[in-house]
Formats: structure tokens, sequence, C-alpha cells
């Protein structure tokens, strides 16, 4: 992303979508992401939060967080369908194009079948999102409908009340289509922003493994030095105490 004059990010694509938890701070809940693609396609992973529920009032506070961060309004908001952020979107972005992400949808429509003639229902829907224009693709989903309107009803039913945000990504160049279409892009920049904390982390946990053996070690001198000089006292017991490990030491509960 390239930074505005008030050291706010350019985006004009944004992906947002709810990643699972659970969380260390929220036990159960989930984290509200969002990632930034450039005009050329370039990514950027913009902010995340954990929350307790992703109802609207949350999302909308998120994407008031997000708008301080960003340049602009967006062209296009990609997100995973969540009724709930669809419904936030409007209120502060009322002018930009919604496309829901094309993964999340199929998912949906292969959960409306319930047992009906899947495969080749699927596959067919699938053919509607590989078009070479939105006018093509608009065919291809008038034939699926005519073809499944029967013995796929509750499949058709699901994906005619939002064709249309399915197809917005046609709007923009076709080299930007694969990025623009799914949010799966958020997962995987979310992982690689994490990664330099887990790997400080796992630092900070070698470190006090070391500090806690080099104070047994200490703690073993100095028994042995009273022990050379005033004789060595009965332990009431041989076996040792339990000894702490890495994540005893660092969170302060035991597992």
């Amino acid at each position: 992303g390239v930074k505005a004059g008030d050291g706010r990010l350019s985006a004009p694509f944004l992906l947002l979508t709810v990643l699972p938890g659970p969380s260390a701070l929220i036990p159960g809940g989930t984290v509200l992401a969002a990632l930034g693609l450039s005009i050329h396609g370039a990514r950027r992973f913009l902010v995340h939060e954990t929350v307790v529920d992703a109802e609207e009032t949350t999302w909308g506070r998120f994407l008031i967080t997000l708008a301080d961060r960003i340049q602009g309004t967006p062209l296009l908001i990609c997100c995973d369908g969540n009724p709930a952020l669809l419904k936030a979107i409007p209120a502060t972005y009322p002018h930009t194009a919604v496309q829901i992400s094309l993964v999340h949808r199929l998912g949906a429509l292969a959960r409306s079948l319930d047992g009906q003639p899947q495969t080749a229902c699927l596959v067919e829907a699938r053919r509607i999102f590989s078009a070479p224009t939105r006018e093509a693709a608009v065919v291809r989903f008038r034939e699926w409908r005519t073809r499944w309107r029967i013995r796929g009803r509750s499949a058709v039913r699901s994906l005619e009340t939002d064709i249309a945000a399915c197809l917005n990504f046609y709007r923009f160049p076709r080299n930007l289509w694969r990025r623009i279409r799914t949010v799966n892009l958020v997962r995987r920049e979310f992982q690689a922003a994490r990664r330099p904390n887990l790997l400080g982390v796992a630092t900070a946990i070698d470190n006090l493994a070391g500090i806690a053996a080099a104070a047994q070690a200490a703690t073993r001198n100095t028994a042995a030095a009273v022990d050379a000089r005033y004789g060595a006292v009965p332990a009431e017991e041989d076996a040792a105490p339990p000894r702490a490990d890495a994540s005893t030491v660092l969170l302060g509960v035991r597992s």
C-alpha cells in the first residue's frame, strides 16, 4: 500500500472476513480482519481485532477504525457474505460496490443442496464465475437456474438473492479477478503478519527456560555450599519437586 500525505494507506480494494478463534484474550472469540489491495494487486494486511461477536455494531466500529487508516473510499469490498457485515458496510461506505467471496458463496450453495445431486449442480454453478465477461456469466446463470429450478430449488433460490453481488469483480481489470473475488488471501496474510510475533514468543520462551535453568543451577550450587559448611539437612522426601515448563513460567499457569 502507498501512503498518502497524511500517512494513511491507499487501498482501493478491501478484503474483509471473520477468522475463527479461539483467542488467548477472549476464549471462543473471533478475529475481524482486513486486507488491502493496490490498483496493481499488491497486498497489505491492514488491521485485525479480536471480538466476542461479529454482530452489525461490532463490524460498524471495525469499519470506522479501518476508514481512519486508509485513503479515500475503496472501489470494491470483497467479504465472506456475513449478513451482519453486509448490513454494516453501507453506513461507512455507501457508494462502494460489494463482492461476495465466491469460495464462501459456493460453500453456502453446497450446504443448501442438503443431499440433492450436489456434484453436477455445483460444477455448473462454478462455471458461471469462470465466464470471460459479466454478460456471459449472466447467460450461464440463467441457463443453470432453468436446469436446476426443480431438482435444486433451494440452491437456485439461494443464489438468486445475491447473484449480482457475486459478479461485481467483472467491473475491474481481468488481472485482478482472482484476487478480488475471494477473501482467501486474508487468512494467508494474517498468518504471515503474525509470524514475527510468534517467533518473538518462541524466543521469549527459550530465554525464560534458560533463566529458569540458570536459577536452578544457582540454587543447587548454594545448597551444596551450605551442606559443605554446615552439614546436610535431611530432606523430607527424596523426590524432586515438579519442574516448571516454559509455558508455566511464561503464562503463570500449570497445564
